[in-house]
């Protein structure tokens, strides 16, 4: 199942992309970047479509660069992607923190209503997940399938340390623990227990009933 509008890319094209759009745009002036859409100078479209490139390739250097002379962290492409949800879905922490420092909206939308949060839960990203919630990111935004962040890294994880890693730090950011997902119906710990993921389950019982027992 693709769950962006957009996948990236193999990384060498990527980088002969960024390569033509830069030598395109010459990455020259230090005009602002508007409020997140593709709007503006061909300069400054030039200067978002080259900081998205970059992101894709996780040259942090090059972001730095277009970051600084005016690209748009959240200026988002025709797939709704942005620089910032971007480096979300990629766990790609050190630009992450670029575009946190330089206006990211942290609770912005990617084409299937889905926050950072819930792209980075989904592929087991547990540092950009502490990130994140750091940061203030909405911790039960649901998507267009009905399902919240802590769903997403149940269902489409794994019984694996990274996925782990990621459900323990969803549960102490706080995140809602006893709401069915919208698709099948099913909370988070009857998701691990149907996936047969033992170590999730054991990990999801145990904040779920430490819950109970505090209210």
């Amino acid at each position: 199942m693709a769950r962006y509008a957009a996948a990236p890319h193999p990384r060498v094209l990527f980088a002969l992309v960024a390569a033509l759009v830069l030598a395109l745009a010459g990455c020259s002036g230090a005009g602002g970047a508007g409020g997140g859409s593709e709007g503006g100078s061909g300069g400054e479209l030039d200067r978002n479509a080259a900081l998205r490139a970059a992101t894709w390739a996780n040259d942090v250097a090059r972001a730095e660069q277009l970051i600084a002379a005016g690209a748009d962290v959240n200026a988002k492409d025709e797939t709704q992607q942005s620089a910032f949800l971007i480096t979300t879905s990629e766990g790609y922490d050190a630009i992450l923190d670029l575009t946190l420092a330089h206006g990211a909206r942290v609770d912005d939308l990617d084409s299937w209503n889905g926050t950072g949060l819930i792209r980075a839960a989904e592929r087991g990203h547990h540092t950009t997940v502490g990130r994140l919630l750091r940061a203030g990111i909405a911790r039960d935004h649901v998507n267009r399938i009905g399902y919240q962040a802590i769903h997403e890294a149940v269902w489409f994880g794994a019984d694996a340390p990274d996925e782990l890693t990621t459900v323990q730090v969803l549960i102490a950011g706080g995140v809602q623990l006893d709401r069915p997902s919208e698709t099948e119906g099913l909370t988070p710990v009857q998701m691990a227990r149907d996936r047969g993921y033992r170590t999730l389950e054991r990990a999801l019982a145990a904040a779920a009933a430490h819950d109970e027992s505090s209210t």
